[in-house]
């Protein structure tokens, strides 16, 4: 008797992304836009308390007056420093400062809850990954001992031993473990998709081409 159904099997299409997996973050968009976010606050808090330190102003000139009456010349110099301090502006720049204050907290805090969030989202996939891995290995197992328990069935029927009751059931077990075996690769390349996507890396990208 032949074998009732015929799987072709393939191994995993997709490249593994690189390690380490949980400290590769960066690649996600929205770590690098709440990383600007925190610079721009930065910057407006360093642009606010800038506008409460004095303004120094340097000035010079030069005259060079030509005598009407007798001859000869004088030659003016003028130099100075002025310096412009804001006594009083009823707490405006106060008020300001402690506003890009708070916009940079924020900010901050909620990078680090992103970069919590994705660490985890990370872990998980890895995670589903490894455990995806490890199904493949015991359908495979499971598959190689269905196919020499249906090889040698084959061979007793051939000489009459079994009855054909009983090796069509082996060759259902045979059929069962390699569907099995194919929802199990199947599930690996879900799983190494979704740990891609986690780490900021497009899963397309990632696809070989044989």
């Amino acid at each position: 008797a032949n074998q009732l159904v015929n799987f072709s099997l393939h191994q995993t299409t997709l490249r593994e992304p690189p390690t380490p997996f949980i400290s590769e973050i960066s690649h996600r968009s929205e770590i690098a836009a709440m990383e600007a976010r925190v610079s721009a606050a930065k910057a407006a808090l360093r642009a606010v308390k800038g506008s409460r330190l004095p303004s120094i102003n340097a000035f010079g000139s030069y005259q060079h007056d030509e005598g009407w009456k007798r001859p000869g010349n004088g030659n003016n110099w003028i130099a100075g420093i002025s310096v412009d301090l804001n006594l009083f502006d009823g707490h405006r720049i106060t008020s300001q400062v402690l506003k890009a204050q708070t916009d940079l907290l924020i900010a901050q805090e909620e990078l680090r809850k992103l970069q919590l969030n994705i660490a985890l989202d990370i872990e998980q996939a890895k995670l589903t990954y490894e455990r995806a891995k490890q199904r493949i290995n015991v359908t495979i197992k499971s598959n190689e001992q269905a196919e020499e328990s249906a090889q040698l069935s084959r061979a007793r029927f051939e000489q009459g031993v079994i009855l054909s009751s009983d090796l069509i059931n082996i060759e259902t077990r045979l059929i069962e473990t390699n569907m099995r075996r194919a929802i199990a690769l199947a599930d690996e390349q879900i799983a190494l998709a979704d740990l891609n996507r986690a780490l900021g890396y497009s899963p397309l990208s990632s696809i070989e081409i044989p």
